[in-house]
């Protein structure tokens, strides 16, 4: 919904309500498709580096978005939609926390977890740890959504290639997901 270039112009115009229009008319197409009650994850990754919505640096511009967004999709007829913060897990070019919109703004706290850690050598019950105990990882997230009362979610969880810093085909990887997913 903004340029491909620059992060901080596409996050500055959205939190000007420069896109006010595209999310109305987005609202009013789930209201009208009959899907009100959906949850709407906006700016996924945002402490990452890889997408044009990336906060880093653009911390505030990143806040005011969310909040824009969130009170213009509210405000159409007959939305009730909940909305998703969603982080990706682990050290990333940003600390998440710093960009959280406020309660009134997010319903639910995901977090992207994927078995990704760039040291080939370690075991899947060393890559499970990293995991469960670095920034951002599992156990910040179950505590930061209980300081907020908020549900957890998972939007993107998975596998990643061996070759490329992830577990492979690490079945312990999903065993352990679901274990903590259930308990």
């Amino acid at each position: 919904p903004f340029p491909a270039s620059q992060a901080s112009v596409g996050l500055a115009q959205c939190a000007a309500s420069l896109y006010d229009g595209h999310f109305i008319t987005l609202a009013q197409n789930i209201v009208a498709a009959e899907r009100a009650n959906s949850v709407i994850r906006i700016g996924w990754e945002f402490n990452g580096h890889w997408f044009r919505w990336a906060a880093a640096g653009h911390e505030d511009a990143f806040v005011e978005y969310w909040r824009r967004i969130v009170d213009t999709m509210r405000s159409v007829d007959g939305a009730r939609f909940m909305f998703d913060w969603s982080p990706s897990a682990g050290p990333n070019a940003m600390e998440a926390a710093d960009v959280y919109p406020g309660d009134d703004y997010v319903d639910v706290i995901g977090l992207d977890v994927y078995d990704l850690n760039a040291d080939p050598s370690l075991t899947p019950e060393e890559r499970w740890d990293i995991l469960m105990n670095q920034p951002y990882g599992l156990e910040w997230h179950r505590r930061f959504a209980a300081l907020h009362e908020k549900p957890m979610s998972y939007p993107e969880w998975g596998l990643w290639p061996a070759g490329e810093g992830g577990g492979g085909d690490s079945p312990y990887f999903i065993e352990q997901m679901h274990r903590w997913t259930v308990s």
